[in-house]
Formats: C-alpha cells, sequence, structure tokens
C-alpha cells in the first residue's frame, strides 16, 4: 500500500490527465452510442485505443511494472535520449509545461464542443503556432492548410464533423 501511494504522489500529474482523458472518452462514448454503427466505427475505434492507452498509462504510473515500462518505452521517433538534469528550476519548468499542455487540450475539446471542429483546429493551430513564429502571416497560413485538410479529410469519412452546440445545427 506503501508502494501505491508513493506511486500516486510522484505521478499524480499524469494520472490525473489519464482519468480526464477516460472521462472525456466516456462522454464521447455516450455521445457515439446514439449514432448508426456504420457511422459510429471510425469514432469507436479511436475511442478505445485512446482508452486503452491512458488505462495503461494509468496502470504503468500507479505499479511501475517492468512489463508496462518496456512498453512505454516504445516509440517511432527518438526524443529526448538523455537524462534530463536533475536541477530544481527544470523540474519547476517540466511541471509548469506540462499543466500548460494539459490546460491547453481542455481549452481544446471546450472549444471543440462549444464552436465546432473546423473553427476550433483553425484556432488553436494559430495559437499554437504563433508561439513559435510570433507574427501573423505564416501561422494563418499553417492554419488554414490545417483547417483545410482536415476539412477535406471530414468529406472521405461517413457522418459530419461536430459543429459544436453554438455555430451548429
Amino acid at each position: 500500500m506503501k508502494g501505491l501511494r508513493r506511486n500516486i504522489a510522484e505521478n499524480k500529474l499524469g494520472v490525473t490527465f489519464c482519468l480526464l482523458i477516460l472521462i472525456y472518452m466516456l462522454i464521447l462514448y455516450l455521445e457515439v452510442a446514439g449514432f448508426r454503427l456504420q457511422v459510429a466505427i471510425f469514432p469507436l475505434i479511436f475511442l478505445t485505443l485512446t482508452s486503452v492507452c491512458a488505462i495503461l498509462k494509468i496502470m504503468l504510473d500507479l505499479t511501475n511494472s517492468t512489463y508496462l515500462q518496456r512498453l512505454d518505452g516504445i516509440s517511432f521517433f527518438k526524443m529526448e535520449t538523455k537524462k534530463p538534469p536533475s536541477d530544481p528550476s527544470y523540474e519547476k519548468i517540466k511541471l509548469k509545461r506540462e499543466i500548460v499542455y494539459i490546460i491547453s487540450l481542455a481549452i481544446l475539446f471546450g472549444m471543440v464542443y462549444l464552436i465546432g471542429f473546423l473553427p476550433s483546429a483553425f484556432i488553436f493551430g494559430f495559437l499554437f503556432t504563433y508561439q513559435s513564429y510570433k507574427k501573423f502571416k505564416k501561422p494563418i497560413l499553417i492554419s488554414l492548410l490545417l483547417t483545410l485538410v482536415t476539412w477535406l479529410f471530414s468529406l472521405v469519412l461517413p457522418g459530419e464533423l461536430w459543429r459544436g452546440i453554438l455555430l451548429g445545427a
């Protein structure tokens, strides 16, 4: 029991984030339940894969299983091969970055729910790229291309993109 408490204390941000993802996936499962199977098959696959990954991450954070650690280490890209420094200021910056990331995803989910998927993709893409460029021309172009690709992809899929409760219906 002591090991479990220590693991929860060390990984509370990750566990909280995964629990929020699972709650969001549950809400989406309830929404998809009313759709025809032909329309719901793609979202159900995505929801199931996301939910399984979030559950596995929670299990890893709580148990420190060696098998799950090896599974968690699988990646397609080489990312951060060096061990980060054990500097207290680095830990604060890392924690702040994780919190900002979680808040930005929550804002994205809220925007999708309120104003729909395409306007949210444009706004989120613009804000995300504007942080890097600090100019308006390139982020607007990137956001427009992201929105266009999303719209073209949605034409191939059965069903429609979520229009939001404020701009939809």
